[in-house]
C-alpha cells in the first residue's frame, strides 16, 4: 500500500532561508523537508568544496594507521590489500592500488576473494600473504567482525589495519588499527560513509604524513573521486554531508576521467559523460561491475579500473555486460519462482516479513531478488541458498522503517554469521536452523512494527503551479544534486490539468503533453500505461521536473510518477 503525504509548508522560514540564502521558496521548502531549518545549514549544504570535509584525523586511528603505511612505504615493506567483491570494495581495493600506483610503491598485493569464499577475511588468503612475505594487511569495505581472522595475522607476524563501514559489535578484532567511523568512540561526526569513503579518508590521512616525513605527497587526490562516487553510489549510502561532497566532486570527475577502465565502460554503456548523473551510475555503471561478483569473476572488474590500457578496458567492459546480461536472466526466473511461492502461499499475506529458501537459487543474485521483492511488497525480505553440507548464504532487505541487521541481530543463536546495515544484510546458517529462524525473525518483525510500518509513504514537497516551473527553478534545483538516499528528487504534485496529447512507448510507458492555465509542458510516465489517460482527460500529477536537450534546444519536462484522474 502506498500513501501519498504532502509536506507541511512553513511560509515564515520559507521566507528566512529564501532571504538568507538567496534561493526561491519553493526550494527553501524543499530544504526544510530534508531537515535544513536554518541558513547555516542550508549554506553549508550548498558548500560542496572538497575543502569542506572533515580533516581525516577526526576519524579514530586513521592518523595511527596513516603512520604505520608511511613507514611501511619509506622501508619498503610488503602491504597487501585484502577487498570484497561488490562494487564498493572493488571500487576501495582499486582506489589503493591507483594510489600506490601514483606514488610509484610497488611492493605491495591485493586479493579480492570470490563469493564462494564469502565476505570478509579468510584464513587461506592470510596464509597466502605469509608465503608471499606480507608485512601488513589493510582490509577494505571488511573486517570488522573477522575476530579469529585477524588473530591468525597476527600469529603470521602481519599487522592488520581495518577500514570499514559495516556495524561493529560490542568487541572488536584485535587489529593495530580499526577505521570506522561507526565505532561508538569514534568522533567523526558522520557516520554514513560508504567503505570506499573511509578508504579515501585513510589515503587523505596518508598523504598528510607522507608530506610531513619528506616522502611523495605532493599528488592530486581529486582524480580518485570517480572510484569513489561509483563505490558511494552503489553501496545506496545516503547523499548528504561528506557523501554528497564525494559524489558531487567525482561526478565532475568522470566527465575528464583519466581512468581507462571508467572511460571504457560509460562509453559501453551509452552515457554521456558531460551530463552524467547518479541514476547512471547506479542503474547502468554499478550492475556492471556488480555482476562480475554476482556470477562470475570479481577480479575482471577489478583489473578493469586498474588498467591502463583503452583496448583491454574496451574489451573488459564488454565482457561485464555481457556477464550482466546473463545474470539479468538468473534474476528473472528466481523471481519469478519467488512470487509463485508468495502468490501461492496465503500464510504471506499476514506475516510481517517474508522469508523464502532453495537448493539451487544462485547466492550471487538474491540480494537483488530480495531488492525486488521489497518493492513489491514492502516487508523486510531474506532469501537463502542451500549448499549440499547443509549451510545456507542469506540476503536480506528491509524497508525504511525496519533495520535489518539489528532484527537478525536478534536472533543470532540461530546463526553461524551475519553482518550489514540498516537496509541490506546477510547472514549464514544450518538448514538444521531455519525454521526457529524463521518463526525468531517473524516475531521480532511483528514485536518492532504496526500497520503503518508496512505503508510506503511516499511524501510530496509541494504544489506548484505550472508558471512555477521555469530554467531559474530548474538551476536551483540543480544545484541540490546529486539525488539521492537521503537526498531524495524534489517530488510537485499539480491538480487539473489537460492531456492534451497521448503517445505510448516501450512496453508500458507514455509520453504525454500536459497544459494548464495555457502553460504547455512535456511529460514522460514510466510504466503507467495502465493509468489509461486519453487525450481531454483532466488528471492530478506527482512529478519531477528535469532538464532535456531536443535538437540541442534545451528544454523543461516533467518525469511523471502519479497519475489520478478527476
Amino acid at each position: 500500500m502506498i500513501k501519498f503525504i504532502l509536506k507541511e509548508e512553513d511560509k515564515k522560514l520559507q521566507e528566512i532561508l529564501s532571504k538568507e540564502c538567496n534561493i526561491s521558496p519553493i526550494t527553501a521548502q524543499i530544504l526544510i523537508n530534508r531537515g535544513f531549518t536554518n541558513p547555516e545549514d542550508v549554506l553549508k549544504f550548498f558548500d560542496t568544496s572538497l575543502s569542506s570535509l572533515t580533516h581525516p584525523f577526526k576519524m579514530k586511528d586513521l592518523e595511527k594507521a596513516s603512520i604505520r603505511i608511511v613507514k611501511a612505504i619509506k622501508n619498503n615493506e610488503k602491504i597487501a590489500i585484502f577487498g570484497d567483491y561488490d562494487v564498493d570494495g572493488i571500487t576501495s581495493t582499486a582506489l589503493f592500488i591507483n594510489f600506490f600506483n601514483e606514488i610509484n610503491f610497488k611492493n605491495f598485493t591485493w586479493y579480492i576473494p570470490s563469493r564462494e569464499e564469502g565476505y570478509g577475511l579468510n584464513i587461506n588468503a592470510i596464509k597466502k600473504f605469509s608465503q608471499d612475505k606480507v608485512n601488513l594487511l589493510i582490509t577494505v569495505d571488511c573486517g570488522i567482525q573477522n575476530f579469529n581472522e585477524v588473530d591468525y595475522a597476527n600469529e603470521k607476524n602481519i599487522e592488520v589495519i581495518i577500514t570499514d563501514h559495516h556495524e561493529p559489535g560490542e568487541t572488536l578484532p584485535n587489529a593495530f588499527a580499526i577505521i570506522n567511523p561507526k565505532q561508538k568512540d569514534c568522533e567523526f561526526p558522520f557516520k554514513e560513509l560508504a567503505g570506499v569513503g573511509v578508504a579515501y579518508y585513510l589515503i587523505m590521512g596518508i598523504r598528510i604524513k607522507l608530506r610531513e616525513f619528506g616522502g611523495n605527497g605532493n599528488f592530486n587526490l581529486k582524480k580518485f573521486l570517480d572510484l569513489v562516487a561509483i563505490g558511494t553510489v552503489a553501496d545506496i549510502s545516503p547523499l548528504i554531508y561528506e557523501n554528497r561532497i564525494f559524489v558531487k566532486s567525482g561526478l565532475k570527475q568522470i566527465e575528464n576521467s583519466i581512468n581507462q577502465g571508467i572511460k571504457a565502460l560509460t562509453q559501453i554503456c551509452h552515457i554521456n559523460n558531460k551530463s552524467i548523473n547518479c541514476w547512471d551510475v547506479g542503474f547502468k555503471i554499478a550492475p556492471r561491475l556488480n555482476a562480475a561478483g554476482r556470477i562470475s569473476d570479481p577480479k575482471k572488474a577489478l583489473l578493469l579500473l586498474i588498467t591502463n590500457e583503452y583496448p583491454e578496458a574496451l574489451k573488459i567492459s564488454q565482457w561485464l555486460c555481457d556477464n550482466n546480461y546473463e545474470r539479468q536472466k538468473i534474476e528473472e526466473k528466481i523471481l519469478n519462482e519467488a512470487i509463485r511461492i508468495i502468490e501461492s502461499n496465503g500464510k504471506f499475506r499476514n506475516k510481517k516479513s517474508i522469508i523464502l529458501y532453495s537448493n539451487s537459487w544462485h547466492e550471487g543474485v538474491i540480494g537483488i531478488v530480495s531488492a525486488k521483492l521489497v518493492e513489491k511488497y514492502y516487508k523486510p525480505v531474506i532469501l537463502i541458498t542451500f549448499k549440499e553440507n547443509g549451510t545456507g548464504k542469506g540476503s536480506a532487505r528491509s524497508i525504511k522503517d525496519i533495520d535489518i541487521f539489528k532484527s537478525i541481530s536478534f536472533c543470532e543463536e540461530y546463526l553461524e554469521s551475519y553482518g550489514g546495515h540498516k537496509l541490506a544484510a546477510g547472514l549464514t546458517i544450518k538448514r538444521e536452523n531455519i525454521q526457529n529462524f524463521i518463526e525468531a525473525f517473524e516475531n521480532i518483525i511483528e514485536k518492532i512494527s504496526n500497520k503503518e510500518t508496512f505503508i510506503k509513504k511516499i511524501f510530496i514537497d509541494k504544489v506548484v503551479n505550472f508558471r512555477d516551473i521555469n530554467f531559474n527553478l530548474m538551476e536551483e534545483l540543480m544545484n541540490l544534486s546529486p539525488f539521492g538516499p537521503g537526498n531524495e528528487e524534489p517530488l510537485f504534485f499539480t491538480d487539473d490539468i489537460l492531456v492534451t496529447e497521448v503517445k505510448s512507448f516501450g512496453l508500458n510507458h507514455i509520453n504525454l503533453k500536459l497544459e494548464k492555465n495555457n502553460i504547455e509542458f512535456d511529460g514522460v510516465a514510466f510504466n503507467l500505461a495502465h493509468s489509461n489517460v486519453e487525450i481531454g482527460d483532466s488528471i492530478n500529477v506527482t512529478f519531477t521536473p528535469f532538464l532535456s536537450f531536443d535538437n540541442g534546444e534545451k528544454k523543461i519536462k516533467l518525469k511523471i510518477k502519479n497519475i489520478k484522474k478527476r
